[in-house]
């Protein structure tokens, strides 16, 4: 359940910011969660998927996208 919020969060931030056709979120994301992020430390997000909280912060950081607050 956790991964697919996710991926409805990227789908929504997409769509929020233009013609998302073609655009893969599931490819997206999976290569997210592999990248360091700096909003998160220079963790992987994945390292967070193992708790609600984890999952709820990186629900928080897609969302941020939309105002290009991180990337």
């Amino acid at each position: 359940m956790g991964l697919q919020r996710l991926i409805g969060e990227v789908e929504a931030v997409v769509r929020d910011c233009g013609d998302g056709q073609g655009f893969a979120a599931c490819r997206w994301l999976a290569s997210w969660l592999q990248r360091p992020n700096q909003a998160l430390g220079g963790a992987t997000p994945a390292a967070f998927l193992d708790t609600a909280e984890g999952r709820e912060q990186l629900c928080r950081l897609i969302g941020a996208q939309r105002s290009s607050a991180y990337v």
